[in-house]
């Protein structure tokens, strides 16, 4: 790598010469200005999504969630 290219490489950057010219990008997972930095693209926490709402279970049922799932236990009415 010559010297005037590696000016330019910066970590998780990678960078190559066309034509007397440094061209540079962000290694794959990476975003930003390659001869600045680059960082870690954060995966967003997926919404949580609540399986009893709205409660699949009919009338004198109630629901629960176990392992991401609806459960539904009747209700014993004694009169």
């Amino acid at each position: 790598m010559s010297e005037s290219l590696r000016r330019h490489v910066r970590i998780h950057a990678r960078c190559t010469v066309i034509a007397h010219a440094a061209h540079c990008s962000c290694e794959l997972g990476y975003e930003g200005d390659a001869f600045v930095g680059c960082s870690k693209i954060e995966e967003k926490p997926k919404d949580r999504i609540d399986p009893c709402y709205p409660s699949p279970c009919g009338e004198n049922a109630l629901c629960s969630e176990r392992n991401g799932e609806a459960r539904c236990i009747v209700l014993n009415h004694t009169s």
